[in-house]
């Protein structure tokens, strides 16, 4: 069950065990690092690489567009959190109406999204 498919010098991408969609894949940098505001340069720079083939990917292969959003999951030893990026494909349907759904879902709850600066 090997799930990482792609290893940079920076990050790894990998299949996400529990898949909210076929092809859902992670993008996760190989340090730890607990949120990507906090990733140097490097590494982000290796993120937007990969987030950029992932989309055209998804567009050109399957014909369908991405969300992208950060998840910190905690892990087993008690060390903090480490940043996991999602990237699941959605229809081109689904993409364009994911921003404004989302966005009003987290005001109706208290919190702002706000895109990662780049």
């Amino acid at each position: 069950k090997h799930l990482v498919v792609s290893v940079g010098d920076e990050v790894y991408l990998a299949l996400a065990k529990g898949q909210l969609a076929p092809a859902h894949v992670l993008i996760l940098p190989i340090a730890h690092a607990e949120c990507a505001a906090s990733v140097p340069d490097a590494v982000w720079g290796e993120i937007e690489r990969y987030k950029a083939a992932l989309v055209k990917c998804f567009s050109e292969a399957l014909g369908m567009g991405a969300l992208l959003f950060e998840r910190n999951v905690h892990s087993a030893s008690g060390a903090g959190g480490h940043c996991h990026l999602q990237v699941i494909p959605l229809t081109k349907d689904q993409e364009e109406r994911a921003d404004t759904h989302l966005r009003a879902f987290a005001a109706g709850r208290g919190f702002p999204l706000d895109p990662h600066p780049a």
